[in-house]
């Protein structure tokens, strides 16, 4: 259960990080 949660964190970072330097360029 830990594990998923962390993969799903993880995840949703990239997600925002990528859609804020989209942003941002």
């Amino acid at each position: 259960m830990f594990k998923h949660n962390t993969a799903v964190f993880l995840a949703s970072s990239e997600c925002w990080y990528l859609l804020y330097k989209n942003i941002a360029s």
